[in-house]
């Protein structure tokens, strides 16, 4: 194989992925190649020294050892036709909904590795959930090294997948919906937005360090700010009686419904 790495698409989370591997020295720059239709999204990485070449599938997956799909499921139904009996010995495929069987049939490769990152791998801060299938350990462990550059990795069952993705797939847009809010209750209290968002960044930031150690039930770190008739417990009251908790809960069983929905087209 000419090449250690393969990529299909150059997209946010290809450029995630490949810069943490070149930052991290795991793989060199000349054992990369990428494709994608379009020819801008491959000039920075021609500039980085990798092998690139605009609207060359076929090519890339029959000249890689690991062949990575980090495009939309839909582009992939469109071009599955192109990678029947491909010679990469391993596929890794970041596309949601795809199942295994159906990589494993579009492609003829029988080594497949599914994976659910979250954008915070483009800040080497991401939770990636890994499947394998087929995988020798050593594989595994090449992978599995290349996401733990971009943040925390989980191995699991593909069926969990769906489940995965209504949490760490798409919580990031949780979390930025609700800082959101914050930031522009601070600005109707009379704050300017840079204090609001100040306040708000670090409150989440200390926050998530205080949930990592804690190890008893999260009510308790919620009662242990509240005071019996002080402020906190105001809003988390009001919270409470228009039921935050279940909103949450219904919104992630639609992000997983549609999950599951994908798989099936």
């Amino acid at each position: 194989m000419k090449f250690k790495l393969g990529v299909i698409g150059a997209g946010n989370m290809a450029n995630a992925i490949i810069n943490g591997i070149l930052s991290s020295k795991f793989i060199s720059a000349e054992n990369i190649a990428v494709t994608d239709i379009d020819e801008n999204k491959l000039i920075a990485f021609k500039e980085k020294g990798l092998f690139v070449k605009c609207n060359s599938n076929s090519e890339i997956a029959n000249n890689s050892e690991y062949l990575l799909f980090a495009i939309k499921p839909q582009i992939f139904n469109s071009i599955i036709n192109e990678f029947n009996n491909c010679q990469a010995k391993n596929l890794i495929s970041i596309m949601a909904g795809i199942t295994i069987e159906k990589l494993r049939t579009g492609t003829g490769i029988k080594s497949v590795c599914r994976i659910m990152p979250n954008t915070p791998c483009m800040k080497n801060e991401g939770m990636s959930a890994l499947c394998f299938e087929n995988y020798s350990k050593e594989s595994e462990n090449f992978v599995k090294n290349i996401f733990e550059k971009l943040g925390k990795t989980l191995i699991t069952n593909e069926n969990k997948l769906d489940a995965v993705t209504s949490v760490s797939g798409s919580g990031p847009a949780y979390v930025f919906e609700f800082a959101k809010a914050m930031i522009e209750g601070g600005t109707d209290g009379n704050l300017s937005e840079e204090e609001s968002k100040l306040l708000t960044l670090q409150t989440i930031k200390g926050a998530v360090k205080m949930l990592e150690s804690f190890q008893g039930n999260i009510d308790n770190l919620t009662e242990a700010v509240c005071s019996k008739g002080g402020t906190t417990i105001q809003a988390i009251n009001y919270f409470r009686e228009k039921n935050l908790n279940n909103i949450i809960r219904e919104g992630m069983k639609l992000c997983k419904k549609r999950s599951e929905q994908l798989s099936k087209i």
